[in-house]
């Protein structure tokens, strides 16, 4: 998880985290982009509003980084705005979570994209959006 905000990466941490599913969270893009020198994750939440750069900007930066290009991306964002739900999936993300989110509609989206490798659009209106 990605996001500037302390009280949205401990509420995702603590609602996410269970005997199986770790999460681990950085404060910044900058941050996210030293994990991108890592092996992907199963997952990524990433803020679209931080400070030293943007998830925009950092999404395709992301999904450039060795071993990253399957890794699925969802924006979470107070920023509820058609044009940004537009480029996000255009830009290579695979769902986009609305701030605040509920914590049992974040699981069922968090558990939807890990164990339905065929979604290829998630939102928080929509659930589940698959090619037709």
């Amino acid at each position: 998880m990605i996001d500037d905000d302390p009280l949205i990466r401990m509420m995702v941490t603590a609602v996410l985290t269970t005997d199986t599913q770790k999460v681990t969270s950085v404060e910044n893009g900058m941050d996210g982009l030293v994990c991108a020198a890592s092996p992907p994750p199963d997952l990524v939440l990433l803020d679209v509003s931080m400070p030293d750069v943007s998830g925009f900007d950092l999404l395709p930066r992301l999904l450039k980084s060795r071993g990253w290009a399957r890794t699925p991306i969802l924006m979470l964002t107070a920023e509820n705005e058609i044009e940004n739900i537009i480029r996000a999936r255009r830009e290579g993300a695979r769902g986009y979570i609305c701030k605040p989110v509920q914590p049992d509609t974040l699981v069922a989206m968090v558990n939807d994209i890990l164990h339905q490798p065929d979604i290829v659009w998630l939102d928080d209106y929509t659930r589940v959006r698959r090619p037709a």
